[in-house]
Parts: structure tokens; C-alpha cells; sequence
């Protein structure tokens, strides 16, 4: 997506966290984290929702609870992220 020139934003991320999720693809996941950090993006609410989601379903339960308790707000879908 960098070389593709597409900007990365909050809006962005969550979509490509959402896909490391549901592929299930760790490596990915971790390298968009550290892109997210490098951009500033990494306290949006939204981004940290996906985070705990791709943490979780990739089987980094700690990493997710991490993430989670790092949080300075939590919602609905921060709960429903966890949980699941």
C-alpha cells in the first residue's frame, strides 16, 4: 500500500488490521502495528479495537489484554473484541 501511494490514516489501518484478522496472518499484524505507531495513529479507539481483534484471533491472547488495558477509552466494540 506504501508503494502504491495510498496515505495511511485511522481510516485506513482498521481495514488492513481487519484482513491480518481474519487471514489470521500474525506477521502482518505486527508490521502494520509498528506502521501504525510510525504514523501516529496508535491511540484512535477504532485502531485499537482492531488491534485487540487480530491479537486475539491470532491466538496472542496476552498481547490482546495488553492492548486492552493500554486503553485509555473503551467501548462497546472494545469489549465485544475481547470477549470474542
Amino acid at each position: 500500500m506504501k508503494l502504491k501511494g495510498v496515505i495511511l490514516d485511522k481510516y485506513v489501518f482498521p481495514k488492513v488490521l481487519w484482513a491480518c484478522a481474519q487471514y489470521r496472518n500474525f506477521k502482518v499484524g505486527i508490521q502494520v502495528h509498528k506502521d501504525v505507531i510510525t504514523y501516529g495513529a496508535e491511540l484512535n479507539l477504532q485502531v485499537r479495537n482492531s488491534f485487540v481483534d487480530v491479537y486475539s484471533k491470532c491466538e496472542d491472547i496476552e498481547g490482546a489484554k495488553r492492548v486492552f488495558s493500554q486503553m485509555a477509552e473503551i467501548d462497546f466494540l472494545s469489549w465485544n473484541s475481547m470477549i470474542s
